[in-house]
């Protein structure tokens, strides 16, 4: 919920530092702490890919933006 602790949140951390690239799907980047990922991963020099229906709030931080239709992946 929104307010609580993220469980992880260091690991992620430390994973999208070491990271080959990052790859994004499917969000806004509107809810923190997790939209601070991929401008961590920018700051240490990982090529960050946001691929979603429209530009993220945070464009800043992503390299490449693929635009993709999620709704054709439903089933």
């Amino acid at each position: 919920m929104f307010g609580e602790a993220v469980r992880g949140l260091s690991e992620a951390e430390s994973v999208v530092q070491d990271a080959d690239r990052l790859i994004v799907l499917g969000t806004s980047l509107s809810v923190t702490p997790a939209n601070m990922l991929p401008a961590l991963a920018k700051a240490g020099g990982v090529p960050t890919i946001l691929v979603n229906d429209k530009p993220a709030v945070h464009m800043e931080s992503i390299d490449l933006f693929i635009p993709a239709d999620f709704e054709s992946f439903s089933g």
